[in-house]
């Protein structure tokens, strides 16, 4: 489940939205992931409310309400994604998915309201903090999902900076799940769906392909940055890939 819109950061003009749907091959890596996840989950039918924390323009938020029959409530910090996703419930015609804009960071959401909290931390910061807001509204013995970005090899401080130039954090799994024991999430478990690097786009005509098709000239810019040739480089060579987190949240006392 890729990163699908965000305002984001920017490098010059180019922001992370442009870059990352120029990096990345809707197509064939976005249904596996989302299959791999119900895999990865306990009962996934038995989940009617799912929050889906980094929702973007929200198709996978409208694949995982239609697959699994229940209402989802997506939720994303740029109002153009928002906006986009709510155009899209309404042409559709559904009930059952709703969107709301809102700071990851602190939802507005009661305690203790959903029976499965997804979180997209592919594309969104502060990692400890959106693994702590969404185990603190997600039910007793309910699970917290997390596509994480993850090193798969101590980063050169060069390569951490080129990535963070566009809001990308990736942390070590052992990070990952130590914010995930903080967030008094227990049972944790992982699966690594880089697929060999190829959840990024690879070839630089596909990438360049992809960025005209979403944003014109400003695609292009994206797809021949210099973050763009470095993240699908650091993916290919298996230093930076994509991680699945789940854990089940404690009760409290």
């Amino acid at each position: 489940m890729p990163a699908e819109h965000r305002k984001g950061s920017r490098v010059g003009r180019i922001t992370s939205t442009r870059l990352w749907l120029a990096l990345q091959p809707w197509g064939s890596v976005r249904e596996p992931i989302l299959w791999r996840m119900v895999q990865l989950l306990d009962n996934p039918q038995e989940q009617r409310e799912v929050l889906w924390i980094g929702s973007g323009t929200g198709r996978s938020a409208f694949w995982w309400a239609g697959k699994h029959n229940c209402h989802v409530v997506g939720l994303d910090p740029d109002p153009e994604a928002v906006a986009e996703a709510r155009e899209t419930v309404q042409q559709r015609g559904v009930d059952n998915i709703s969107f709301d804009e809102a700071d990851p960071l602190s939802l507005p959401y009661e305690p203790g309201v959903f029976d499965l909290t997804v979180v997209n931390a592919l594309y969104l910061s502060g990692s400890a903090g959106l693994i702590r807001e969404a185990a603190r509204v997600t039910r007793s013995l309910k699970q917290v999902l997390a596509v994480v970005p993850t090193w798969l090899r101590k980063p050169s401080q060069g390569e951490r900076d080129t990535v963070g130039r566009v809001g990308l954090e990736p942390r070590m799994l052992m990070e990952w799940k130590s914010d995930f024991r903080e967030a008094g999430l227990v049972e944790i478990s992982v699966d690594d769906v880089s697929d060999a690097g190829r959840w990024v786009q690879q070839s630089l005509p596909a990438r360049l392909s992809a960025g005209w098709m979403q944003n014109g000239w400003e695609g292009l810019r994206a797809a021949l940055s210099k973050p763009s040739n470095e993240i699908a480089r650091l993916a290919r060579q298996r230093t930076l890939g994509l991680s699945l987190v789940k854990g089940v949240r404690w009760p409290e006392g």
